[in-house]
């Protein structure tokens, strides 16, 4: 065998072995719960190019935007809550909610969320003008249990066995106005889609608008 086969083979192993490594770590920071979600986080090129698709949105009844200053968008199993700060960034004004039981996830997305609203009140005070700000807070709690009666977005990483539970709990305490979810990775079966993202390299994004009921 070749020295540079040798050398791909071996790193090849070491991804393996610290992808095993994370997943177990993970397991045990959920204290035995169900997974439901893929250890997996997604890549800034997606979770950028989703947010600029749903900032694009309107609402299902025509009337505006569906991200709009005081929008609630909710992450069901975020994780480190990449897509939370991400849309923080990006939706002026929103508030971000996020629900995960991995302890040492929450830790790294609590650090960032702390950071985030130290350079948002900076850039405040900086300008004249007084632009809205958004606030990111992240809870350790069974995304079953996630508080999503105020949703505006609610985003959803699960694998498909979860997802179906997730449905069935969006389709009971969503509320009645416009509402989206984002699935990213799987299809919901038996929604429609508004649209589907596809980022080379990275997993697909189903995009529900209204949610259907």
């Amino acid at each position: 065998m070749s020295t540079w086969k040798a050398l791909l083979l071996q790193h090849a192993k070491e991804r393996f072995e610290e992808q095993k490594q994370a997943e177990r770590q993970a397991i045990a920071n959920y204290n035995g719960a169900v997974l439901m979600a893929p250890i997996s986080p997604s890549p800034p090129v997606l979770i950028e190019a989703a947010l600029e698709r749903v900032g694009t949105a309107t609402s299902a009844s025509g009337d505006g935007p569906l991200v709009f200053p005081g929008a609630t968008i909710v992450d069901l199993g975020c994780g480190d809550g990449r897509w939370l700060l991400a849309a923080a960034k990006r939706f002026p004004g929103v508030r971000c909610v996020g629900y995960d039981l991995d302890k040492a996830l929450l830790s790294n997305a609590n650090s960032a969320a702390s950071a985030f609203a130290a350079e948002q009140q900076q850039k405040k005070e900086a300008v004249e003008a007084q632009p809205s700000l958004s606030t990111v807070e992240f809870h350790r709690q069974d995304l079953m249990l996630g508080d999503v009666s105020n949703a505006t977005v609610v985003v959803v990483y699960l694998f498909r066995e979860g997802s179906v539970d997730v449905m069935k709990k969006l389709e009971r305490e969503l509320p009645a106005r416009d509402t989206a979810v984002l699935s990213v990775g799987f299809a919901l079966r038996g929604w429609e889609a508004r649209w589907v993202l596809r980022v080379a390299g990275s997993v697909p994004c189903y995009f529900y608008s209204p949610v259907q009921k």
